[in-house]
């Protein structure tokens, strides 16, 4: 039987840096001193990890693709973790120490048990993609990575069952975090922006999906008309969509022949972000002369200031 890991809090917890130049440095938080720099990488280190007790520290590298797990107090090189065949993204401890969770552009997710070392599981979604950020939930019983494709994914621990894939960035998925109580999940992205998702109950490993995005923080960086949801649709449809700068808005929605059939004059819109129902551009399946279209592929192009962009949806009745 494996001895239980002490989670008790350090009274003071160093600060710590990743670099391009191989290294991790330690700094004392209330002086600013530096104490140690901790050097084994054979590429630049990505992401950084305590454990919750803060006696170890977990970092990931590049094309060297390892875990490193160091004594915080006295930069001694404990182990290394080798299993990914690409770059090392993320990295995770999960709440109780025992697991570390680390992200990569191998398409996976490992998880390590702490203490040996040892690979329990790894994770893939069936489509592959990157993988560039992880984070446990606060009880533990799930993972929230950060992806290529701009979307989050939930995983289940205990199986390795990929639970939800909810989409809302326009560019890659750079970092997650659950915050303490577990109800909201945030996702940072390159696309300049911090969505935050209410997360239902988490408790007795039973994950429910992602109910709603609750807000956007950070200015856009471009403006994009995203896919319309849902889709297919019957009668009706929100059309998301993001504007980098204030500008006047159309949407004109056209049949497979290339015919206008409907055309929706949202107006001046302050830069933003347009994605749930309340904000979103609304059409309820009828055509210009109040006539509900019939089944089949349809085009709708937005137009917002010099920008423009067509997408494809579906009626199916």
């Amino acid at each position: 039987m494996g001895h239980e890991r002490c989670v008790q809090p350090r009274w003071t917890a160093p600060i710590v840096s990743a670099s391009a130049d191989e290294t991790t440095r330690i700094w004392d938080a209330d002086t600013g001193n530096h104490l140690r720099t901790l050097k084994r990488h054979t590429y630049g280190v990505n992401s950084l990890a305590f454990s919750p007790d803060g006696r170890e520290l977990a970092s990931s590298s590049g094309s060297d693709a390892t875990i490193q797990l160091w004594d915080a107090d006295t930069g001694k090189l404990l182990r290394t973790l080798t299993g990914h065949t690409s770059s090392v993204y993320g990295v995770a401890f999960s709440p109780n120490g025992r697991i570390i969770a680390s992200g990569s552009s191998d398409d996976t997710i490992q998880l390590w048990d702490a203490d040996a070392g040892e690979l329990l599981r790894t994770l893939t979604r069936p489509s592959a993609v990157s993988v560039f950020s992880v984070a446990f939930s606060p009880d533990g019983s799930t993972i929230a990575s950060g992806s290529l494709d701009n979307t989050i994914s939930l995983w289940e621990v205990d199986t390795g069952k990929h639970l939800r894939k909810p989409k809302g960035h326009t560019e890659k998925v750079s970092s997650v975090a659950f915050s303490p109580d577990g109800h909201t999940l945030a996702s940072g992205s390159w696309d300049g922006t911090v969505l935050l998702w209410e997360v239902a109950s988490l408790t007795n490993l039973v994950v429910k999906p992602l109910e709603r995005l609750i807000s956007t923080l950070g200015n856009i960086k471009r403006t994009a008309l995203l896919q319309n949801y849902p889709n297919p649709f019957n009668p009706e449809t929100w059309i998301p969509y993001q504007l980098a700068k204030d500008a006047l808005v159309t949407l004109s929605i056209y049949d497979q022949s290339g015919h206008i059939v409907r055309t929706l004059d949202i107006g001046h819109q302050n830069s933003g972000v347009y994605r749930d129902k309340a904000s979103a551009a609304y059409w309820d399946g009828f055509n210009q002369i109040g006539e509900p279209v019939t089944s089949g592929a349809y085009f709708y192009q937005f137009r917002a200031g010099d920008y423009t962009a067509l997408r494809r949806m579906a009626i199916v009745k």
